[in-house]
């Protein structure tokens, strides 16, 4: 789902899902494209204006027990959150259904205040370490000059012998040559022989 070019701040768009649903589903969403100076939201703050952007969302039906999602405020973890520059926090997360074994986790960026103190370089990293079946330790981290208002990382969790199922975290920094900052970067992402039997739906989300 795009939002067009725009210098509002706030901007929102109906989203029609492509089914029905028994139950109302989870949905699962995360910025997959930004550029700055269910009803879904980009909206911005302050002074600062929305010029384009871009949200993926992922429908989990209620009855779709395998999947678990979520944010890192739902229980209250940001009440500590740490602010300023090279800000780092981390929050013990923990599943709502334990799994049978580690799942796979994949975090994506679903709000985000910063700036910086001596450069325009936003500098923000979302990761999940020590999975274990009953829940895992979601990181939203900020380095060198670039200082960290506010942040909100939100997560899925499903079982990692799930069939049918891939993910991965795409690297920007790996595929320029040099230190050289381009504005637009791309990977060619490859899923393993044999995962899909036809093309897939793909969620996208910064990390």
């Amino acid at each position: 789902m795009h939002y067009p070019e725009c210098s509002k701040n706030q901007v929102s768009k109906t989203v029609a899902l492509n089914r029905n649903y028994v139950a109302p589903p989870g949905i699962g969403t995360g910025i997959s494209g930004l550029e700055v100076s269910f009803i879904s939201h980009i909206d911005t703050w302050d002074d600062t204006a929305l010029y384009s952007g871009t949200i993926n969302h992922l429908v989990l039906k209620s009855g779709h027990l395998d999947f678990q999602t979520g944010y890192s405020d739902i229980q209250g973890n940001l009440a500590n959150f740490k602010t300023g520059v090279g800000a780092v926090n981390s929050w013990r997360i923990n599943f709502e259904r334990p799994f049978a074994t580690p799942p796979k986790v994949i975090t994506f960026l679903r709000l985000l205040d910063m700036g910086s103190r001596s450069d325009t370089a936003i500098r923000v990293k979302i990761y999940p370490t020590d999975i274990d079946a009953k829940g895992f330790t979601l990181h939203v981290d900020s380095w060198k000059e670039s200082t960290m208002n506010y942040a909100i990382a939100g997560w899925v969790a499903y079982p990692e012998d799930k069939d049918n199922v891939y993910s991965g975290t795409a690297y920007i920094r790996d595929t320029r040559l040099g230190l050289t900052y381009d504005l637009k970067n791309q990977e060619n992402i490859k899923f393993p022989k044999g995962t899909f039997s036809e093309a897939p739906n793909v969620f996208v989300g910064i990390n």
